[in-house]
């Protein structure tokens, strides 16, 4: 067993004078200096909050125990300038390690205004181990010293936004209207401080942000609880990630006429990155054609396509299936029109269906511009479930939604809610942060399709044209069964071997499966050219993976959802 101990001083100088004053247990600054106020205001601990550590403000004192090589202990501190008349100037001084122990320290040391928070994280890792105890100590000294300002600070102390080192860089962008949130286990929804921490990704707790309607019952500030009749629609953030293949869905043959004895699939191995992948022996380049591998192969790594299109960091999903903003009953939720005034994106209400893709597209394009909303993208869809089947979503089979009147955020019983300890079985991450509907509900429409055919859909070819860009394109030769003809990255042809079976219970014909949790897994095809996803209520093939072919007209059990493409 290895233990570190290490006292980190914080020692405070003044420009103005030729001395610098060190601030030790009992060292007042002169009475000049009293607004000179810079403390470290937070430590965590390997993620967990414990200012336990801080002693007077100036000392951070801890313990870390290394005991196998790789090991890694992280400090996480937050220093404070409280000061209104001084920014400040930072020098670290960094201790060695040694032939055992790594020391970096992270922290910025750019001029550092008053009234204003920085976040700065000490790591240690084991290098070497050892046959017996050794104890090492350190001391780490931030020196800070006051510049003087022409200006008053702020009133507020500005702090940094909270960033979870997971994510390498993919944290959640805000923007406009969206109001960052926290979810209680009771469905209670909080205006989140983004200060602190509002989203764990390591904890399967992904971030949520609100949309308020246009005249909300009152003016909401952070720490305030949001009244559910002032929220339109809630999203869900998707961070840019990288995905190691392990298929590559070149299938065009069944494979068997009986359902395979083992379903149960993955995880998927995901990584969270801003990079994309380069076209190495270890990495690989997302084709842009469907159908094509470029220098992919199982075992290499592929930015998932999702991100690529827009350039973001990431996307914001829909909560929810769309619905229909006043809906009181499952057929006053079943209308033909282009409406984005009508758009609700909430739980417990009527799934917006009977629409054509052309409809829900526009809709979803026009509902929030400053956004770049619009409907999801095949390889939006693939991209959330994706996450949701890696160590950082549920990493298995999500419930479905068993509401036979298209009520959204249901459970598999049909009638319990989102919230309820059944109804977050029905969601992505398994808790009330995750992404609900897509397994069961409705059917859902996607901006996808195969090229050269339109179907009854409503659009033009130069509206295709137009908005290329909001759309997934699979070649003109794909047929159902071509899952050699998927965009890698869109949970179709990836998802095989796939086979010909009757569903247990199922009163249809055999229909095609793919081998994850016996999801329908059949693709665009003459005649029904557009891409639908997640099957119906009252299907036994019903799940995040499922997937089958539309002619793009209205029907009552088709729906919808929608994206952000915010920078």
């Amino acid at each position: 067993m290895l233990i570190v101990a290490a006292i980190m001083l914080m020692a405070i100088g003044f420009a103005a004078v030729s001395t610098v004053l060190y601030i030790n247990g009992n060292t007042k600054v002169a009475s000049h200096l009293d607004d000179f106020d810079v403390y470290f205001s937070e430590t965590y601990e390997n993620g967990v909050l414990n200012n336990d550590l801080i002693k007077d403000k100036k000392h951070i004192v801890f313990e870390a125990e290394l005991s196998k090589v790789g090991d890694v202990y992280k400090l996480e501190y937050e220093v404070t300038n409280a000061s209104k008349n001084y920014d400040v100037d930072i020098t670290l001084n960094v201790p060695n390690g040694n032939e055992y122990i790594k020391v970096t320290n992270d922290f910025d040391t750019s001029v550092m205004e008053a009234r204003s928070a920085r976040v700065g994280m000490l790591t240690l890792e084991l290098l070497k181990g050892v046959t017996e105890e050794k104890s090492f100590e350190f001391e780490m000294t931030i020196v800070v010293n006051g510049v003087e300002r022409t200006v008053l600070g702020a009133d507020r102390i500005s702090k940094p936004d909270y960033k979870e080192n997971t994510l390498q860089g993919t944290d959640p962008v805000l923007k406009e209207e969206l109001i960052p949130v926290t979810l209680a286990e009771d469905g209670e929804v909080t205006y989140a401080d983004t200060s602190k921490e509002w989203y764990n990704y390591e904890n399967k707790e992904w971030a949520n942000a609100v949309i308020l309607v246009s005249s909300p019952s009152q003016t909401y500030e952070v720490g305030d609880v949001i009244n559910e009749s002032d929220i339109e629609s809630y999203f869900v953030w998707i961070p840019k990630f990288k995905y190691k293949l392990f298929d590559m869905g070149n299938y065009t043959n069944i494979a068997g006429s009986s359902k395979p004895a083992d379903t149960t699939k993955g995880p998927i191995e995901i990584e969270f990155t801003l990079e994309e992948t380069e076209d190495t022996d270890t990495s690989c380049v997302s084709p842009k054609t469907a159908g094509q591998s470029g220098n992919c192969a199982v075992g290499k790594w592929m930015t998932h396509p999702a991100f690529q299109n827009f350039g973001v960091n990431g996307l914001w999903v829909g909560k929810f299936e769309t619905g229909y903003k006043g809906a009181t009953s499952t057929s006053s939720a079943e209308n033909n029109l282009r409406s984005p005034a009508s758009v609700v994106i909430k739980p417990n209400v009527y799934s917006w269906r009977y629409n054509t893709v052309s409809n829900c597209f526009y809709t979803a394009y026009n509902y929030k511009r400053e956004l770049d909303s619009h409907l999801i993208k095949s390889t939006e869809w693939g991209a959330t479930v994706y996450l949701s089947h890696s160590k950082y979503g549920l990493s298995g089979n999500v419930a479905g939604n068993k509401s036979s009147s298209y009520r959204t955020g249901y459970a598999s019983d049909g009638k319990s809610t989102y919230e309820t300890e059944l109804g977050v079985k029905s969601s992505t991450t398994g808790n009330i942060t995750g992404i609900y509907d897509m397994a069961g509900g409705a059917n859902e429409y996607v901006a996808a399709f195969k090229e050269g055919e339109l179907g009854s859909s409503g659009f033009t070819s130069s509206e295709i044209t137009t908005y290329s860009k909001y759309f997934d394109f699979y070649p003109s030769d794909v047929a159902k069964r071509t899952w050699n003809k998927r965009i890698l990255g869109d949970a179709t042809g990836e998802m095989g071997p796939f086979y010909r079976y009757k569903g247990a219970g199922s009163p249809y014909d055999a229909v095609d499966h793919n081998s994850w949790y016996q999801s329908a897994g059949t693709l665009p095809l003459a005649g029904w050219p557009w891409l639908i996803r997640g099957a119906e209520y009252d299907s036994v093939d019903a799940s995040i993976f499922s997937h089958s072919s539309s002619n793009g007209n209205s029907f009552a059990y088709n729906g919808s959802r929608m994206s952000l493409a915010v920078k």
